[in-house]
């Protein structure tokens, strides 16, 4: 397709394996180890946390709708299905038997090794949504079935790329021009920024370190369009002793 997987959001199902061709779509990874889904929500209470969500988009990121967006629910069968389907139409099979055997030649990758398979394996595996230029389709994976977190997570990004692509036509970025890779990467990165700067106004996300000898956690908690908090919390241990407390940041700092 064209864009690699991005953190949380993507815009085509299969990424090109030409080492000369700007990635061509781009597809959510889904974050191991999110938070649990929630109970079973009723076709209403789907059809209005979807309108939520496309409200809070539209604010934050100051563009208006052309058209609906319906999204289409996906389980894990249904997006390594997109994933091979898409891998196939964008991929020349010569291609990517000519990229293998050069990564088979640099030792990069096993003898026994298919790339196009391994290739589908890892988005079928990864991916967490998806928004595809060429049908106008919205695409969010729900491995059980529900509507969690994640979910809405991956919705909000891949919405920003719909009206992205109703406001700016995204096709018009050629970002799968064979022999342009880094105009193709500079398009990318602005069409996958744009998204993932929407998506962490919308949600508050949480960030775990270790640093100083301690334990820290940061937490983003968005207070509105262009403004949010950012809360430290630093865990010190049982054992330290007075001179270690000393050099933990305090609440001022």
């Amino acid at each position: 397709p064209g864009f690699p997987p991005a953190v949380f959001a993507s815009i085509s199902p299969s990424p090109s394996v030409l080492p000369t061709q700007a990635p061509p779509a781009t597809s959510s990874p889904s974050a191991p180890g999110s938070a649990a889904p929630s109970a079973p929500a009723s076709p209403a209470d789907l059809s209005a946390t979807y309108a939520r969500i496309e409200s809070d988009v539209r604010a934050i990121r100051g563009l208006e709708a052309k058209k609906p967006v319906d999204p289409v629910v996906l389980d894990d069968a249904g997006i390594k299905k997109i994933t091979a389907d898409g891998f196939k139409k964008d991929n020349q099979q010569a291609i990517v038997d000519a990229n293998e055997r050069l990564l088979k030649g640099l030792g990069l990758l096993p003898a026994d090794a298919s790339l196009g398979d391994l290739y589908v394996k890892m988005l079928g595996d990864q991916v967490a949504g998806l928004y595809s230029p060429d049908d106008k389709q919205l695409y969010v994976v729900s491995r059980s079935g529900k509507l969690g977190p994640t979910e809405k997570t991956t919705f909000a990004h891949e919405y920003t790329h719909a009206l992205q692509d109703q406001n700016f036509d995204l096709s018009s970025l050629k970002l799968d021009e064979v022999g342009e890779g880094d105009r193709g990467t500079a398009g990318l990165a602005l069409v996958e920024g744009d998204a993932t700067l929407v998506m962490q106004t919308l949600c508050p996300s949480l960030i775990i370190q270790q640093q100083s000898n301690t334990l820290a956690v940061r937490q983003i908690v968005p207070r509105g369009v262009g403004a949010h908090d950012l809360h430290w919390t630093f865990f010190g241990y049982a054992d330290d002793t007075d001179e270690d407390r000393g050099y933990k940041p305090t609440r001022d700092g």
